[in-house]
């Protein structure tokens, strides 16, 4: 098996953080908060000092730090974005801080009206439909085709395609139920 250089470190980061979770389960966090950063932070910084209060306070700066670290790239990588397609679009350069100002209040806005909570919502619904579309087409390659219940061939021209397939549509709907 051939492993890329640019894989490593996300292997790397995946084994650290299951190590990270294996520990803290030996030492008795409860399985579903385990997986939490800060209670794999809180038992690892518990073997750097005996002190208890130490041990939350590094948990609380680190979790912080890192915290900062990415919503500030965030909001640089958003600002480059919106910077480029403006000045494509309208052919003007306002300047790299107006459009991180626009970034953060448009992420901030975002946030305060709960649409993160819609959107995810959504997708759960999106994910449901395209397994269920998955669902039967697998089922109509794996099972009808072999039993001979649909023709041998797929068809994909445009001119012998119905415009609504009623047995796939109804197989997807009833999957979705």
């Amino acid at each position: 098996m051939v492993v890329s250089a640019t894989a490593a470190p996300g292997a790397l980061k995946i084994l650290l953080g299951s190590f990270l979770a294996v520990l803290a389960l030996a030492h008795g966090v409860p399985p579903e908060r385990a997986s939490e950063p800060t209670q794999m932070y809180a038992v690892a910084f518990g073997y750097v000092t005996s002190a208890p209060g130490a041990a939350v306070a590094l948990t609380t700066l680190f979790v912080v730090l890192s915290q900062l670290k990415i919503n500030v790239t965030n909001a640089y990588a958003g600002s480059i974005a919106w910077s480029n397609f403006f000045s494509r679009l309208t052919h003007s350069h306002p300047g790299r801080v107006v459009w991180l100002v626009f970034n953060v209040a448009i992420a901030l806005l975002l946030m305060e009206l709960g649409v993160y909570k819609t959107l995810e919502r959504t997708l759960g619904i999106y994910a449901l439909v395209a397994a269920a579309w998955i669902g039967a087409l697998v089922a109509d390659l794996a099972v009808n085709k072999p039993l001979g219940l649909s023709p041998p061939g797929i068809e994909f021209k445009r001119a012998h395609l119905y415009d609504v397939n009623p047995v796939g549509t109804g197989a997807m709907a009833l999957a979705c139920l």
